[in-house]
């Protein structure tokens, strides 16, 4: 698979789109449900939203502005800005897998994405949304 294989491209770009703008729909449900666990396990007398809420925009705000300036410089180095690669007007320059400019822009869309969703994949199965349950709650419940 690559830059040649234009229905997998289509189909990975609508899954990139497409899933996690349904999951992130329910961030904020799970993150308010982390903070009222929060507040009821510690007795705080105030909920720590404005924490989890603050720390949140602190990683995302500057990953969401330096992301387009980082991957323009990249582009850049490889001759995005003068063209001097060749033929970058139409995709299938850049899809014909000779032009290395078009290898970098592959790698950009598809690869840094894929790494992203696997390391997201690998930390966030370490954790349960279910609580855990206790012995006597389940003995009560099933008559064990």
């Amino acid at each position: 698979m690559g830059p040649s294989h234009v229905f997998f491209l289509v189909l990975f770009f609508f899954l990139d789109r497409a899933v996690p703008e349904a999951v992130f729909s329910l961030f904020m449900l799970s993150l308010s449900d982390i903070i009222d666990e929060d507040w009821h396990a510690y007795k705080r007398h105030s909920p720590i939203s404005s924490t989890v809420f603050g720390t949140n925009a602190l990683f995302t705000k500057p990953a969401q502005s330096l992301a387009p300036m980082i991957v323009v410089r990249i582009l850049t180095l490889y001759g995005y800005r003068d063209g001097s690669v060749g033929d970058t007007s139409s995709p299938a320059a850049l899809a014909d897998g000779n032009s290395q400019l078009g290898h970098v822009m592959f790698i950009i869309m598809c690869g840094i994405p894929f790494l992203v969703s696997m390391l997201q994949i690998l930390t966030w199965s370490q954790y349960t949304l279910r609580k855990p349950v206790k012995r006597q709650e389940l003995t009560h419940e099933f008559g064990l």
